[in-house]
Formats: C-alpha cells, structure tokens, sequence
C-alpha cells in the first residue's frame, strides 16, 4: 500500500507517495504512461517514446535533450530531471547496456545541476544504486573490503561502500529540509506515479523522499555489514510507546551510522513535522508505519503484547479515521500468527464494519475469508507395513 512511486522503480524509482518517471538502469525503457506535462511538449514526449518503440535510441535522446533544456528554461525542474535520468539510462544502453554506466553518468550530472533538481536526482541515483546491488548482491557478498576504496567502478565495490553511498545519497536528498517541506508533492506530478494513498498521507517533497530513505533503512539488506556494537531496538524501549513518549526518546548508542536508528530519527522528524496538522492524515500515517517498522525489527519478549497494545489504542483513539481499519487489519494479522482465530477474526470485523470500501477495510474483508475458509488435509506414510499406519486428518471450519 503506497501513496506514490518514482515513475518506473519497476518500471522504477520512489515508493510510498508516487513512482518516479525513470526506470532504474537494470530496466529496459518502460513503455510511455502520459505523466502530467505541459500541453506543448507532450508531442515531444510522445516523439521520445515512439523512437524507443522503432529502436531508435539516438532519436530519443535527442528529443529528450531538447525537452530538458526546455524544462529547464520554464523551471519546470521534474519534468527536467525525468529527461535527464531517461537520457542517461538510453546513453548507456548505446554503450552496451551497462547500467553502472547510466550510474556514474548520474553522478557526474548531479554537481552542476539546479538546486531544486538536486534532491529528486540524488534520490532517483540512490534508487539507482540500491537496485543495482539487489541486481547483484551475490557479486558484491562475495567481495572483500579494501583499506583504500577510490575506484568508480562499481564492479570493485565491496558490500560496505555500496551501502553507505545509498545512504550518502538519500541524506543528500534530504539535505535542504525546509525547503522540501514547503514542496508540496503535487508539483512533482511529473515524477511520481499514483499509489493507493491519497497524497495528503505524504503532503510534501520531504515526506516523500523521507519514506524513501527508510525503506531503504528497514529493507535488512545491510545486515552482512553489521558492527559487533550494532544498535538493537529493545521492544521494551520507548520505541514501542506512546507518540509522545517515542518522540521524546533519544536511543544510546556507539553505532551512530545504524540503519534502524536512521530510520527511527526520520520517523521521530516525521511525526514532529506534522504533529500540529489540520489533517491528521500524514502523523496518524506516519506513527502506524512507525509502529509496524519497531515492531519488526524490535527484539524482545514484550514485542507482540506491546504492538497489541499501542495498534489496539491507535483504532480506538482514531474511530472516525479509515486508517483505524488498517490498525485492526495488523491487530488481526498478529492474532492470527499467534493462533488466536476468535481475537482475530473479531478485530478484522471490526475494522471491515467501520470503513468497508477502505484500504484498511478491504484488509480485514480478505482476513476474514481466510480465516473462515473451510479447510481439511490428510496424510499418511508413502509405505504401509503392519501394523496399520496412522492417518491424520487437520481440518478447520467443517
């Protein structure tokens, strides 16, 4: 469930509040969805996308370097750094369809490039980055660090400097804060695809580009690059409470450069951001995913009743917000793994009566389902020798 993507992530680029227009390099150039552009250069994008279609690479990037330069003079910066990053992605193609190529492309842009494209670029060229590694981690496990590592070539790189220049360029595009935050997402159309969510859920540039981070942060794939010192969230931590008491904690720790403590700190940004509102759609948003990121990653024994607990509060302190249903959804979710179908299947009917045509809703409709399907399974042993095997028989709701 997503409020918006970078246009081609998978056809690819930015999760959670829209998808950027660009592909990642490990992709051939997606087919042409009609982003919102200007009237007068919708032809030229159409141009782009037939030259694509007709193997004429040459021919697109030179469409797109007329739209870039065009965009560019209107300050329509968006639409300027989706020309940029297709250009790049079709140059390298040309050159043998390496996309480290594209990459450093990229990166070689990125210094001399308007301040305002800057974010949405270092964000598209840690995007980049990050699914070049999930395209060939096996390559990069595999590798040993070295004391010295200058070299470009991504194909020298060990699993630690891949990480932290993911990171490097997800800060960088967090860089300039305040500005972001009085960018609304809107004016990034161009870039970003519709998700599920309405974009009041993620109102700004910088809720944006802040999700993205942190899906890079909970993704795990850096735990091969753990320190022996790594910070632990303790499920019994403030981690695990109250907004009010989450937003006051200040974890210790010597492991400053901590994925999951990244992630923690831009929730903490997060929630403090929108904590004074009209809408409480983008905190009440925010403090779920909060509460799901910490309860995944959390280590002990009062993780289960403590996310219980606060997904429990968060539906009854919010009763009139659909985003109650997607709480008793995740309620429904743990009882079921802990096998407690009645718990369950009375927090999804709750969540599915309150806001039935809803995300959070239609979550609990298909929990419901699956635990009243009716069910059975009987097995025996491939070979029966005297005296007679045992036969079983599971069943459930007949």
């Amino acid at each position: 469930m997503f409020t918006r993507f970078l246009l081609a992530t998978v056809s690819l680029l930015f999760t959670q509040n829209t998808i950027l227009a660009v592909q990642s390099p490990e992709q051939p150039p997606s087919r042409y969805s009609e982003p919102k552009f200007p009237k007068e250069r919708l032809p030229m994008w159409k141009q782009v996308e037939e030259a694509i279609q007709k193997g004429l690479p040459k021919t697109a990037i030179e469409k797109l370097e007329a739209i870039g330069q065009q965009a560019l003079e209107q300050k329509a910066y968006p639409e300027a750094a989706l020309a940029l990053a297709r250009k790049l992605r079709l140059q390298s193609d040309i050159q043998g369809g390496d996309p480290s190529e594209a990459i450093l492309a990229l990166s070689k842009e990125l210094p001399t490039a308007p301040d305002p494209i800057k974010p949405a670029l270092h964000a598209i060229l840690g995007h980049w980055y990050w699914s070049y590694f999930q395209s060939n981690r096996w390559q990069f496990q595999g590798r040993s660090e070295l004391a010295d590592e200058t070299s470009q070539d991504l194909k020298t790189w060990s699993l630690r400097r891949i990480f932290r220049e993911i990171d490097r360029q997800y800060s960088l595009s967090l860089a300039n804060s305040e500005s972001l935050k009085s960018t609304p997402i809107q004016n990034f159309d161009p870039l970003l695809d519709p998700g599920t969510y309405p974009d009041s859920y993620r109102p700004t540039l910088y809720d944006f580009l802040a999700h993205q981070a942190i899906e890079f942060y909970a993704s795990g794939e850096q735990a091969g690059v753990v320190r022996q010192d790594a910070f632990e969230i303790d499920a019994a931590s403030a981690a695990l409470g109250p907004t009010d008491e989450f937003l006051a904690w200040n974890p210790k720790t010597l492991d400053a450069d901590s994925p999951k403590l990244k992630a923690i700190k831009l929730y903490q940004a997060l929630l403090s951001f929108h904590a004074t509102d009209e809408s409480p759609d983008a905190r009440l948003h925010c403090d779920l995913e909060r509460i799901r990121f910490v309860s995944n990653n959390a280590n002990g024994e009062e993780k289960a009743a403590r996310t219980l607990g606060l997904l429990d509060s968060f539906a009854q302190k919010n009763p009139k917000h659909p985003l109650s249903s997607v709480a008793r959804a995740r309620l429904a979710e743990i009882h079921v793994s802990e096998n407690d179908l009645e718990a369950a299947y009375e927090a999804a009917l709750q969540g599915k009566n309150a806001f039935p045509d809803s995300i959070g809703g239609k979550l609990c409709h298909n929990l419901i389902e699956s635990i009243t399907a009716k069910a059975i399974n009987v097995s025996t042993e491939r070979v029966w020798n005297a005296p007679a095997p045992n036969i079983r028989v599971r069943y459930k709701n007949i």
